[in-house]
């Protein structure tokens, strides 16, 4: 399974894009907004769903871990689909999602074209026992050498490890990411996600 894309935007189309990773080119349906920040010619990175049907293969590329995360809770939700997931996360961001869903605000989904009063308030139901403490985003605090103690770094040696890294060596990529922050600096784990992943990519070329 695709679970990340680094590489070239080749092309922009409706509400995809293009994206060449060594020669292989890449269709990704993405929310508008982080379309938009994608410019043709300039290198983009993407943490994927793959989903596999009958009918094809499918990516949705996201900006974050937890945007990505938040994607697949709404799908999961019946009624929502992935083109109608990618709807409202363009309308919302991860942390502005999560609050709705917390305060159970469905006039604010409403607010969003394709959002009835009937599906809001199932999306909240649903959610709201699932999203909270996972959609916050834990810290570490370089000190010059990493503790497997520290939630941050745990939760990206996990994902290392699921996207088929040794534990030693997502160990090692995570030291090395940490080499470039000064001493007391915070550091976010999906950012050291993205670090150990890009250091990895660039070790290869």
């Amino acid at each position: 399974m695709i679970a990340y894309l680094q590489g070239n935007v080749v092309y922009k189309q409706a509400n995809s894009l293009i994206i060449n990773v060594s020669g292989v080119g890449y269709e990704v349906s993405v929310p508008i907004a982080l379309m938009a920040q994608a410019v043709v010619g300039q290198v983009f990175e993407l943490f994927i769903h793959h989903n596999v049907r009958e009918d094809g293969h499918f990516l949705f590329g996201f900006q974050s871990f937890e945007q990505r995360q938040l994607f697949r809770e709404l799908i999961r939700v019946s009624g929502i689909g992935p083109k109608l997931a990618l709807l409202i996360l363009s309308g919302f961001s991860v942390e502005a999602l999560v609050e709705i869903i917390r305060e159970q605000n469905s006039a604010a989904l409403i607010s969003l074209p394709g959002i009835g009063k009937k599906t809001a308030e199932r999306l909240l139901i649903e959610l709201n026992d699932r999203v909270g403490k996972a959609f916050i985003t834990p810290s570490v605090k370089v000190s010059g050498s990493i503790s497997s103690s520290n939630l941050a770094v745990k939760d990206s040696e996990e994902a290392l490890i699921a996207l088929g890294y040794k534990p030693a060596e997502a160990a090692r990529l995570l030291e090395k990411v940490l080499e470039d922050y000064e001493d007391g600096a915070l550091v976010a784990a999906d950012t050291l996600l993205k670090k150990a992943l890009q250091y990895k990519f660039k070790s290869r070329r």
